[in-house]
């Protein structure tokens, strides 16, 4: 089975219900739909959700970075406000399974994601690919998020980053 790269993807697996849990899933969606608005979201990260760890979702905005996590019968939602003080990418195989993203974004709060332990065999490369992805969307300083878009013809568009109709970046399509 393939990773879900992004959040509509996610949605649309647990309504197939291809994903464990997928009722306690839905459910903390429903309860994130409620709090934050959709059209912030800038990046979807779904940590272990084809192992046999404690699943971890993670969703990327301007103003930081939101946690969710299923505690039992509890659902946990913490929100790291701020911009990342810093980002460092290892990657230490060659064949490409591995990548592993560190985010600082103050000194009590560091964010660790990594190809080989948030997946299983089938999707380290995936997972890994996708961190990559991350890594370059994730910006320090003044805005630290672009608009993470799907092309409709099925591959990835990232945006110019603008501030006051400057461009900052330009990322190359289909990155």
């Amino acid at each position: 089975m393939k990773m879900a790269v992004n959040l509509e993807e996610f949605k649309d697996r647990l309504q197939k219900r291809e994903i464990d849990g997928f009722k306690s899933y839905e459910r903390l969606l429903t309860e994130i739909e409620s709090l934050y608005n959709e059209e912030d979201f800038k990046f979807f990260y779904a940590k272990n959700l084809f192992n046999k760890k404690e699943v971890e979702l993670y969703l990327f905005l301007d103003s930081g970075v939101i946690n969710f996590k299923l505690n039992g019968d509890k659902r946990e939602i913490k929100h790291i406000y701020g911009k990342p003080a810093s980002k460092t990418l290892i990657s230490q195989k060659l064949d490409g399974r591995d990548a592993v993203l560190t985010v600082t974004f103050n000194a009590e709060e560091k964010l660790i994601l990594d190809a080989i332990e948030d997946s299983n065999e089938d999707s380290n490369e995936e997972y890994s690919k996708y961190i990559k992805e991350l890594y370059k969307i994730l910006w320090l300083g003044g805005i630290n998020m672009v608009k993470y878009l799907t092309d409709p013809r099925g591959g990835k568009v990232l945006e110019n980053l603008t501030r006051g109709g400057d461009i900052l970046h330009d990322i190359p399509r289909g990155c």
